[in-house]
């Protein structure tokens, strides 16, 4: 055993079930009470709620679209004029989701903030109880312990981000289409287009799989959600959509506080003052890996775990308008093949690979805010690697621990 193995052995003794316990109590209650002593600390934020932040964008425009119209959602002034009544920090939370997430919250937006702050939380706790469901490495304490104290999950339920939701509905729908329910797949498959760019290899994987019968009823509800949203929000709410982009890309894609957030290729390069015709073609070499990966998976015999995860972590590839929070996408793929590592043996380093994937959601933006180093694409490829690695050895006998395999 040569010396970078020795010592990934001895931090490996280091990963117990003790020690993940006692973090996944900590780090939650204390990111809970740090949050709510910046917010409370400041008396004009007296009796304010220290959750729900990004939630505001999501509650406001619904609000605005249900008082003013379309026009008013997309409005500076009077998303200001609103927000500054709830919001807790510095600056003004826009828009620019697409019009099919719009609809999904038109229902909050008849509610007071407070009300649809605590409905937005259950309905966020119910997707979490259901990834639990679907993802969870283990039964027991450990097994709830990996799942609600992950960082990411504590990112969601805090900020008001709909990270949980969104992955759980992949995983959803992929476990019941594996059961036969093949209907109710198509149907949350297709929901998906509330938050569209992180399904765009949904459509890859059924192909590449030839479920042409699972691809054709999940366009189709798809198409059909959107011709629902056009015909309530209304169909010039596309366009407003569209045009609106551009000042998305403004936003997100070049302050670095959200730089700091965003672990795409584009954004890692970005902070890193490379020129942008280079971070774009970084990005769609992102995108190019990502479909290449899917479809040699899915065309193959893997196991479902093994799809799923690949799929789960192959997701934030795509776009370059991804964020921390949508890293319970990764936080899936870590704890499928946590699951299948338990089952058939660890890999060589497996154990402490997916205790890096499962932490760093805390940890890369606080690095890249500091140093302009952004190590959340890193992570989004060490995922991928991940899936890649344990699909050589599916079907093999249990592995040696330096990763070699035993002959069948």
């Amino acid at each position: 055993m040569g010396r970078a193995a020795r010592i990934i052995a001895l931090i490996e003794t280091r990963l117990t079930r003790q020690n993940l316990l006692f973090f996944a109590v900590v780090f939650p209650a204390f990111t809970l009470a740090l949050e709510c002593y910046v917010v409370w600390s400041n008396p004009a934020n007296s009796g304010r709620m220290p959750i729900g932040h990004d939630f505001l964008a999501f509650w406001s425009s619904a609000r605005l679209f249900l008082t003013d119209g379309l026009a008013a959602v997309y409005d500076l002034g009077a998303q200001a004029d609103l927000q500054k009544r709830y919001h807790t920090g510095p600056g003004l939370l826009v828009w620019y989701y697409p019009p099919t997430w719009l609809l999904a919250n038109l229902p909050l937006g008849n509610l007071p903030y407070g009300v649809a702050v605590a409905v937005f939380t259950a309905v966020s706790f119910a997707a979490l109880l259901l990834y639990w469901r679907l993802v969870r490495p283990m039964d027991g304490t450990f097994g709830v312990a990996a799942v609600i104290g992950a960082p990411v999950i504590i990112v969601n339920l805090i900020q008001g981000q709909n990270g949980i939701v969104t992955a759980s509905m992949l995983a959803l729908a992929l476990t019941l289409h594996w059961r036969g329910y093949l209907w109710p797949a198509a149907l949350v498959l297709g929901l998906l287009v509330i938050k569209p760019h992180l399904a765009l290899l949904v459509p890859v994987a059924l192909l590449a799989a030839r479920d042409h019968r699972l691809f054709l009823r999940t366009a189709g509800v798809a198409v059909g959600y959107c011709l629902l949203t056009g015909m309530i929000v209304g169909f010039d709410s596309w366009s407003a959509f569209v045009m609106h982009l551009s000042d998305a890309k403004s936003i997100a894609l070049t302050e670095i506080d959200l730089l700091a957030q965003n672990p795409s290729a584009y954004a890692m390069l970005t902070l890193a003052l490379v020129p942008e015709p280079l971070a774009i073609a970084a990005q769609a070499i992102s995108a190019l890996l990502g479909i290449a990966f899917i479809w040699r998976l899915w065309a193959g015999n893997a196991e479902p775990d093994l799809k799923l995860a690949g799929l789960m972590a192959a997701s934030l590839l795509i776009s370059p308008y991804v964020f921390r929070y949508d890293m319970t996408f990764t936080l899936a793929a870590t704890l499928l093949l946590l699951r299948i590592a338990r089952r058939d043996g660890y890999l060589g380093g497996e154990k402490l690979t997916l205790a890096v994937l499962w932490i760093m959601p805390a940890v890369f933006p606080v690095i890249a805010g500091a140093a302009r180093i952004q190590l959340g694409f890193p992570v989004l490829l060490l995922a991928l690697w991940s899936v890649w690695r344990r699909s050589q050895y599916q079907g093999l006998a249990e592995p040696f621990a330096d990763g070699r395999v035993k002959p069948a």
